[in-house]
């Protein structure tokens, strides 16, 4: 069976539930990993074309992709990051390459000419470099070359890409520094501004609207942010967030600079975990993760997307502690949306929760459009390939698009697929369809 050959809904009702279909005898296809996706699709973003537009426009149970693509296979097999921005979605493989889809009528793909772009794209830039991370807002796009050079396209009207006097382009364009030779290492950017660091020369630039609440001044241009000077620590991680960020430091400690729900950050301020393995931002909400595998959430939960936590809000972080029904519960993994968050369990359970109108939870939004943490109900020998590691999770998230994409990923290649993957939510069954167990 090739990817996306079947809906979850074809498949409920064509395949009984206890059905094990294998996808493929053959070497090439027995190992190859699987994307489901749900949320906003108006424009293609979620690799899913239709002749019936109204149909496709909101996709609120996990589903393959359905392009008739030869290349979408391939991107799959290669696949290391997903970026997605309002409408639109850039895929990161591991040969450096980058491909896009969806919405291009702000220029946010780079693709010249084109308002939409209903199949992958390859995207190019000016330089012939191979691109080693990849992020969007919510209506432009930011690579990252192995030359240390950034190149930006689509909407810049809060002066997000730092390409004043322009308020969009329609391209990849190289951007420009104020000072010779910047060699940048890390990115991040969200809805109205972006930051640039250089591991090598220590030094951070920002530019964005986001600034002149801080500084006034919206920074139209890459400036050098006056934080963080003479302090004996590099950054290993930004992340962004609505209208703050988040930065990891080679010390393992946390910053948190910016607007965070009504709190002002002038200066970063040191959050009170240690030991901080990973970060992660949502728009309002953000996750951390430390090095003895405890995870914390902060900032707003007003659509409950801070998992297993029922205040509306909460300044200082909080541990994520599962249901007391749930023996030996454990967070691995997890990622954070622009109101949606998504967490993978050591038990092989994966929770989705936060805002679902538009079907970002991969659960009918009949339900109810903040959703408590709910596991999906996968078959229990699903739940016992991702516990026991053969089968890596990966979830992607972004906090400027209300969608989500899960990738299933062998972790020892010699292991045959069968798809036995289903989810059962308020006594609907629907197949989540082609992945799963077995040697």
């Amino acid at each position: 069976m090739k990817l996306g050959e079947l809906s979850l809904l074809d498949h409920h009702q064509i395949h009984n539930h206890d059905r094990i279909l294998e996808t493929s005898t053959s070497s090439s296809s027995s190992t190859r990993p699987l994307l489901f996706v749900c949320g906003k699709n108006e424009y293609c973003q979620l690799l899913l074309c239709s002749s019936s537009s109204s149909s496709s426009e909101v996709i609120s149970c996990f589903t393959t992709p359905q392009l008739s693509d030869p290349m979408l296979e391939k991107v799959i097999d290669d696949l290391v990051e997903i970026a997605n921005g309002d409408r639109h979605t850039l895929f990161l493989t591991k040969s450096g390459q980058v491909f896009g889809i969806g919405s291009n009528q702000q220029g946010q793909l780079g693709v010249n000419n084109t308002h939409i772009v209903s199949n992958l794209t390859k995207i190019s830039c000016e330089d012939d470099v191979k691109f080693t991370n990849i992020i969007c807002g919510s209506f432009h796009s930011m690579l990252l070359g192995d030359n240390g050079a950034i190149y930006v396209t689509g909407d810049s009207s809060f002066h997000q890409l730092g390409i004043y006097p322009r308020e969009n382009v329609a391209e990849f364009t190289k951007l420009d520094f104020p000072e010779q030779n910047v060699h940048v290492s890390l990115i991040a950017t969200s809805y109205s501004h972006s930051l640039c660091y250089c591991e090598n020369t220590n030094k951070l630039f920002g530019m964005g609207s986001v600034f002149e609440d801080i500084y006034g001044d919206a920074y139209c241009t890459p400036q050098r942010l006056p934080i963080f000077y003479n302090l004996n620590f590099t950054l290993k991680t930004i992340q962004a967030g609505y209208r703050y960020t988040l930065f990891l430091t080679s010390e393992n400690d946390v910053y948190l600079h910016g607007k965070l729900t009504r709190q002002l950050y002038a200066q970063p301020i040191k959050i009170s975990i240690q030991n901080v393995k990973n970060i992660f931002t949502g728009g309002n909400h953000y996750f951390i993760e430390t090095f003895d595998s405890k995870f914390y959430g902060s900032g707003l939960n007003d659509d409950k997307q801070i998992p297993f936590f029922t205040g509306t809000e909460t300044i200082a972080p909080v541990e994520l502690i599962g249901p007391k029904e749930v023996s030996s519960f454990h967070i691995t993994s997890m990622a954070a949306g622009s109101y949606h968050t998504g967490v993978v369990t050591s038990c092989g359970m994966i929770y989705m929760c936060g805002w679902n109108e538009l079907g970002q939870l991969g659960i009918p939004k009949s339900t109810s459009f903040n959703v408590e943490c709910t596991p999906l109900d996968l078959d229990m020998s699903v739940q016992l390939d991702i516990s026991r590691g053969t089968t890596i999770v990966k979830i992607f998230m972004s906090p400027s698009a209300d969608n989500t994409f899960l990738l299933l990923r062998r972790a020892k290649e010699k292991l045959q697929f069968f798809d036995r993957l289903f989810q059962k939510i308020q006594k609907n069954f629907s197949d989540l369809a082609i992945h799963t167990m077995t040697s």
